[in-house]
């Protein structure tokens, strides 16, 4: 009885080692071998080679905030043969360790970590042959507080233009508010935190997105990262009528309109017409300027309007009146 995988083993051993088959394995081993050779001579040459070394503040007290953002990666630049090189791809995965006590002044609330102290570290993690060419950056420098902090409103910064024929009802941002570290001097005069710079375009629904906040030099900001919403609304067109009113009413005298209501015209969001009633608007007349300059007619103005409709503007811009004594 035949045995399969004498055969299999028989079939691949003749196709292996016929006489085309021989030459094709010899030039693979000498391929291979010269392959070595190239990556021995190559590895024993010197050169230049920046890796990342990975850094951190230890040791902070429990009522201590760092404010500023520290540089947490060191691009050292380092020079030897090829095969020193290629053994630190995988050494520097744990950072090298800071002491804040160290290096803070507790009396100005800075700390200043010169090159010089991290070279002699970085340095003892070398082989002898290996050399420093530089270090960036050159020097880290740290700011902190004693939890001094003002809360503080987003702001946004950017472009946001919805659709055609709708128009942006409402930004919302979540949290609504942030949480600053600084000194007391930079919080005082601090008012609200800016976005990074958003753009959005053409949406006629609701869009929300993650934003990063912009830093403020000397200051931590929490959290660094708000969600924000945009709620487009489609534009329509729309009316009110608003009651008259007189104002600067010299004493002893009343005044009647003709008409009493007069209908501003506006444009707002399909989903915001119902929250709108006449008290929301305000058409005056003004008595000084009417006794002032008697004429048929007076003048009337739109003195104020919600801040969700757009274009706000009068029907007609002049009604009848009399003048009553009392």
């Amino acid at each position: 009885m035949n045995n399969p995988l004498f055969d299999i083993w028989k079939k691949t051993s003749s196709f292996l080692f016929s006489n085309l088959n021989k030459q094709l394995l010899v030039f693979l081993f000498f391929l291979a071998l010269s392959s070595i050779f190239w990556l021995l001579m190559t590895l024993n040459e010197s050169y230049e080679q920046e890796i990342a070394v990975p850094v951190e503040i230890t040791q902070v007290p429990k009522n201590v905030v760092i404010t500023s953002e520290l540089t947490d990666t060191l691009h050292v630049t380092l020079h030897d043969k090829g095969y020193a090189l290629l053994s630190y791809a995988s050494k520097f995965h744990d950072p090298i360790e800071i002491s804040f006590s160290q290096y803070a002044n507790t009396s100005t609330g800075k700390g200043s970590i010169p090159v010089s102290n991290l070279q002699k570290v970085i340095a003892g993690k070398l082989l002898a042959s290996t050399q420093i060419v530089s270090i960036k950056p050159e020097k880290l420098e740290f700011t902190f507080n004693y939890g001094e902090s003002k809360r503080v409103p987003i702001r946004l910064q950017g472009y946001v233009v919805p659709a055609e024929n709708y128009y942006l009802a409402q930004t919302t941002f979540a949290p609504e508010s942030v949480l600053v570290y600084g000194n007391r001097q930079d919080l005082d005069t601090l008012d609200c935190v800016y976005t990074e710079f958003l753009e959005a375009r053409n949406f006629e629904d609701t869009l929300s997105q993650e934003v990063y906040l912009k830093s403020l030099r000397g200051m931590k900001i929490m959290p660094r990262r708000v969600k924000v919403t945009f709620h487009a609304d489609i534009l329509t067109e729309e009316s009110i009528e608003v009651p008259v009113t007189a104002v600067n009413v010299p004493e002893g005298k009343g005044f009647r309109f003709f008409p009493s209501k007069v209908k501003v015209n506006f444009q707002v969001g399909a989903r915001k017409v119902r929250t709108l009633k006449p008290q929301h608007f305000s058409v005056v007349a003004d008595c000084k300027e009417i006794i002032k300059h008697p004429a048929e007619k007076c003048n009337i103005r739109l003195r104020t309007a919600p801040n969700i409709v757009l274009n706000p503007r009068l029907e007609v811009g002049q009604v009848d009146y009399i003048i009553e004594q009392r």
